[in-house]
C-alpha cells in the first residue's frame, strides 16, 4: 500500500466543529443555553488557525428574583499540532496547543428582585434597565482530535480563560458572558468542549 506524502502540501483539509458538551450541560444550569461551533484550516499538518463562533441566552427565575441575558461570542486563534506530521502517517489525528483572543457582546437586566428589611419586617422590589456590554479574553486551550472514519473525527478541548476585560465601564456587570463562563469568580475560568468534526475533502497543492 502506498503511503501519501502529505507534508509537500501546504493547505491539508478544512475542518467544521460542532460543540455537544455545551448544549447538554446548560440545560441542567436553570434557564440557561449556549450552543458553538468552530472551524479550522490545516497547514503543513502543524498549524491550524481557528475561529469560534457561539451564542447564549438566559432567563433564570426564583422567588427573589429574575435574570435575562442574551449575547453572542467570537474567538480567534491558532493551534499547532505536535504529531502526526510526517509524511508517512495514515490518519489525521491532532494532539495540540493554542491560544485565542475571545470577544463578546451581550445584554441584561434583573427585575422582580425581593430586598427584605427584618429590622421594619418589609420588602421592597428592585429592578435594572437593560444593559449592553462587551468584554474580551484571551484563552490558552490543549485540544486532542482523533479520525475516527474517513472525514469524521472526534475532539476534546480544555480552556483555560485569562485577562478578562471590559470595554465599557459600568456599575453593573452581568453574572455570565458568553464563550467565558461565570464572571467575577476567580482571575480565571476553565472551559470544556466535546465536538463532533467534520474534515472537507480536499485537493493537495504541493509547496513552490
Amino acid at each position: 500500500m502506498n503511503k501519501v506524502n502529505k507534508n509537500k502540501y501546504i493547505y491539508q483539509g478544512a475542518y467544521l466543529n460542532l460543540d455537544i458538551y455545551d448544549p447538554i450541560a446548560t440545560m441542567f444550569n436553570g434557564g440557561r443555553f449556549q450552543f458553538e461551533v468552530s472551524a479550522d484550516v490545516s497547514l503543513w499538518q502543524r498549524l491550524f488557525p481557528a475561529i469560534d463562533f457561539g451564542m447564549m441566552f438566559m432567563d433564570q427565575k426564583n422567588t427573589d428574583y429574575r435574570y435575562e441575558s442574551n449575547g453572542f461570542f467570537f474567538r480567534a486563534g491558532a493551534n499547532y499540532n505536535f504529531i502526526n506530521y510526517k509524511d508517512t502517517r495514515r490518519y489525521d489525528h491532532i494532539l495540540a496547543i493554542g491560544v485565542r483572543y475571545g470577544y463578546a457582546h451581550l445584554g441584561y437586566k434583573l427585575s422582580d428582585a425581593v430586598c427584605n428589611n427584618t429590622y421594619w419586617n418589609e420588602s421592597t422590589s428592585a429592578a435594572t434597565e437593560w444593559k449592553s456590554v462587551d468584554t474580551g479574553w484571551v484563552e490558552f486551550l490543549a485540544t486532542v482530535r482523533v479520525q475516527i472514519y474517513k472525514s469524521f473525527f472526534m475532539g476534546l478541548t480544555v480552556r483555560v480563560q485569562t485577562f478578562q476585560h471590559f470595554y465599557q465601564a459600568s456599575p453593573e456587570y452581568p453574572t455570565y458572558i458568553p464563550g467565558y463562563g461565570v464572571y467575577g469568580s476567580s482571575a480565571t475560568n476553565w472551559g470544556v468542549d466535546f465536538n463532533l468534526c467534520y474534515q472537507f475533502p480536499y485537493k493537495k497543492k504541493p509547496t513552490q
